[in-house]
Parts: C-alpha cells; sequence; structure tokens
C-alpha cells in the first residue's frame, strides 16, 4: 500500500493482489468516504470510491445572516386563511 495524489485528494493505493486480499476492507473504507486507488506494476488503473457522497452537515441557523428581519419573519410566520385557501384551492377569482 502506498500513498496517492489523485484529483489533489490523498488516496490510499494497493496493488491488485493486496487489493484482492483485502477487498472487504477496502470496500468498507470506500463507504466511509475514502478513496481507494487500484494500481497494476505501481501504475493506477482503477479507483473505488463511495457510490453516495457524504453530504456535508448543516449546522442550525448556518445561514441567518444570508436574510433580514423582515425576510424571516415572512417565511416563518403563520399562513393566513386565505393563503391556506388559495394553496388548496387555487387563487380567489
Amino acid at each position: 500500500m502506498t500513498n496517492s495524489l489523485c484529483f489533489g485528494i490523498m488516496a490510499k493505493q494497493f496493488n491488485i493482489a493486496d487489493a484482492k486480499a483485502q477487498f472487504s476492507d477496502l470496500v468498507e473504507q470506500a463507504e466511509k468516504g475514502h478513496s481507494i486507488i487500484i494500481a497494476r506494476n505501481g501504475r493506477p488503473v482503477a479507483k473505488l470510491v463511495p457510490l453516495i457522497a457524504r453530504r456535508p452537515k448543516v449546522k442550525p441557523g448556518f445561514a441567518k445572516d444570508l436574510l433580514s428581519d423582515e425576510q424571516i419573519e415572512a417565511l416563518t410566520r403563520p399562513w393566513t386563511e386565505e393563503e391556506l385557501d388559495q394553496l388548496t384551492k387555487g387563487p380567489i377569482g
């Protein structure tokens, strides 16, 4: 096993025989978000990556500085009966 730089990200590199022997562990590492490079004679030929990219955790209130107090009020206030009617029955004409 060696470390490789792939697209600016450090990835572990395994030769085919080692990758075959450790395949279950390598899949587990990929599930955790790691990329694994598979090499033949020291030359990278394949890459094992997570199927679903991990989404960064969003902290509550991360966007509070992006909205004014008026915008926050408009987005969080309870809806009026008229607004609920428009939503369920369409615009009153």
